[in-house]
Protein backbone atom coordinates (compact mmCIF):
# COMPACT_ATOMS: atom_id res chain seq x y z
CA UNK A 1 0.00 0.00 0.00
CA UNK A 2 1.25 3.75 -1.20
CA UNK A 3 1.03 5.89 1.35
CA UNK A 4 1.18 9.60 -0.43
CA UNK A 5 2.09 12.36 2.25
CA UNK A 6 1.03 15.86 1.27
CA UNK A 7 -0.38 18.96 2.88
CA UNK A 8 -3.96 18.35 3.51
CA UNK A 9 -6.97 20.74 3.95
CA UNK A 10 -8.94 19.43 7.00
CA UNK A 11 -12.00 22.07 6.34
CA UNK A 12 -12.37 21.16 2.92
CA UNK A 13 -12.31 17.41 3.45
CA UNK A 14 -14.71 18.03 6.25
CA UNK A 15 -16.96 20.16 4.10
CA UNK A 16 -16.72 18.08 0.85
CA UNK A 17 -17.32 14.90 3.30
CA UNK A 18 -20.43 16.51 4.64
CA UNK A 19 -21.30 17.04 1.00
CA UNK A 20 -21.24 13.24 -0.20
CA UNK A 21 -23.17 11.93 2.64
CA UNK A 22 -25.94 14.59 2.24
CA UNK A 23 -28.32 11.80 1.37
CA UNK A 24 -28.20 10.03 4.78
CA UNK A 25 -31.58 10.88 6.70
CA UNK A 26 -30.54 13.38 9.38
CA UNK A 27 -27.51 14.84 7.61
CA UNK A 28 -28.91 17.80 7.13
CA UNK A 29 -29.84 18.95 10.59
CA UNK A 30 -25.81 18.42 11.63
CA UNK A 31 -24.30 21.64 12.53
CA UNK A 32 -20.53 22.15 12.36
CA UNK A 33 -17.65 25.11 12.82
CA UNK A 34 -14.25 23.96 11.80
CA UNK A 35 -11.46 26.11 12.67
CA UNK A 36 -8.61 25.02 10.80
CA UNK A 37 -6.66 28.44 10.44
CA UNK A 38 -3.15 28.51 10.86
CA UNK A 39 -2.65 24.71 11.12
CA UNK A 40 -0.49 22.89 8.71
CA UNK A 41 -1.47 19.29 8.97
CA UNK A 42 0.69 16.98 6.71
CA UNK A 43 -1.26 13.64 5.80
CA UNK A 44 -2.21 11.19 2.57
CA UNK A 45 -5.41 13.24 1.49
CA UNK A 46 -7.19 9.77 0.87
CA UNK A 47 -7.12 7.96 3.90
CA UNK A 48 -7.80 11.03 5.76
CA UNK A 49 -10.94 11.48 4.00
CA UNK A 50 -11.55 7.91 4.40
CA UNK A 51 -11.24 8.76 8.52
CA UNK A 52 -13.78 11.43 8.25
CA UNK A 53 -16.10 10.04 5.84
CA UNK A 54 -16.63 6.99 8.32
CA UNK A 55 -17.01 8.79 11.71
CA UNK A 56 -18.94 11.27 10.17
CA UNK A 57 -21.41 8.63 8.56
CA UNK A 58 -21.34 7.14 12.13
CA UNK A 59 -22.37 9.69 13.59
CA UNK A 60 -25.50 10.56 11.44
CA UNK A 61 -26.08 7.52 11.74
CA UNK A 62 -26.08 6.68 15.30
Amino acid sequence: MEVNISKVDLAKIIDQTFTELGYLEGAKDVKRTIKSEGIDFYSDHWRVSEIFRNLISNAIKY
